[in-house]
């Protein structure tokens, strides 16, 4: 039968830290802008060099892969807390939200400024959280997206009742209206919305993620044919997205939201069919569970100045993973000094307190 054989959509969610693990390598990899593979002797002579150059241009996709998951992450929290008939379930939606992406950005952000150095208070919160981070003169590194992130949170629960309500026409006019608004902004107020778009395309596929989300935790199937078909996308976007003028880079952008789809489904579908027990698995998993963090470290640290150390290597690749293995373990220790944190404050619930 059919829906027996077909993909069930519920693998995405369960390959989600696998999928979350890739991306994060993915977006290293377009961060490491010192890396020259046409340098390497062993990559140039096994012809890998000019695909892991095509790679690289197309790092950007893996923040629409953390946006597509994100939206599916949200869906799960908030329904898990609604189907538990939590009291305010908002409230603690909130709560445990900004309780995971509040504190290592605080932690990080002001290491950095306090190191490197920043000239009042308003420049530093326009630079991590103010909406200032969509300009082109206040980005820095990769807080805008903590700072995009941080208002698809607060929205959330107005999608939710919106999806709730309207189903998958609701989430459709969600993403007309969201385009509608940031396309008016940046015209009303150029100055502040110099980046626009970066929301002219990342909160589309936000919001696709969130319409996956309920397809996803009903088990709903599909033809295996269309998450096998995001093969030859995926090859195709390889060769065919660099060539895009980057003039036309809200085409670029969508370009790269079309081919997230095709990646989600079709990692999800062979993550189905492997077991996922190797280390290697496991190391990709342990990378997705820190996802957040690295995505906060190995940037800053990458463009240190002066660098962590002085390579031989010619192509860059022994610093870049270098940084990349320092980004990890920072990663993990960080999600320590976090969590002893949270733990140091959460109230008591011993002897009545």
């Amino acid at each position: 039968m059919e829906r027996e054989s077909g993909f069930d959509l519920n693998e995405i969610s369960q390959a989600r830290s696998h999928l979350l693990g890739l991306a994060t390598l993915w977006v290293a990899l377009f961060h490491s802008y010192h890396l020259r593979f046409l340098d390497s002797p062993l990559l140039s002579q096994l012809r890998l060099a000019g695909v892991l150059n095509r790679l690289r241009e197309l790092g950007n996709c893996g923040v629409d892969v953390f946006l597509f998951l994100s939206g599916l992450g949200l869906y799960y929290s908030m329904t898990s807390l609604r189907e538990a008939q939590t009291q305010h379930p908002i409230r603690r939606f909130y709560a445990r939200r900004f309780a995971r992406i509040l504190p290592p950005v605080l932690i990080v952000s002001i290491l950095y400024y306090g190191l490197s150095g920043t000239a009042s208070l308003s420049e530093w919160l326009g630079k991590v959280f103010l909406i200032g981070s969509f300009s082109q003169a206040q980005a820095e590194l990769g807080y805008w997206y903590f700072a995009l992130l941080s208002v698809l949170y607060l929205l959330y629960p107005l999608i939710d009742l919106i999806q709730r309500k309207g189903g998958a026409a609701g989430i459709v006019g969600a993403i007309l209206l969201s385009l509608i608004l940031t396309f008016a902004a940046s015209r009303l107020f150029p100055v502040w919305f110099a980046r626009a778009e970066i929301m002219l395309t990342r909160i589309p596929v936000f919001l696709l993620g969130v319409q996956f989300a309920p397809w996803c935790r009903n088990h709903k199937r599909i033809p295996r044919w269309i998450p096998w078909l995001g093969v030859p996308l995926l090859v195709g976007g390889l060769f065919l997205i660099p060539m895009i003028p980057s003039g036309a880079s809200e085409l670029r952008r969508y370009a790269y939201a079309g081919l997230t789809l095709a990646l989600v489904l079709t990692a999800g579908l062979l993550c189905s069919l492997l077991k996922r027990k190797g280390f290697l698995w496991k190391c990709v998993c342990a990378v997705g569970t820190c996802s957040l963090e690295i995505y906060l470290l190995y940037e800053n640290l990458y463009v240190m100045d002066p660098p962590l150390f002085r390579s031989v290597d010619p192509a860059g690749i022994v610093y870049a993973l270098t940084v990349f293995a320092a980004a990890l373990v920072l990663s993990v220790l960080l999600r320590l000094v976090v969590r002893t944190l949270r733990e140091g404050f959460r109230p008591s619930s011993r002897n009545g307190v």
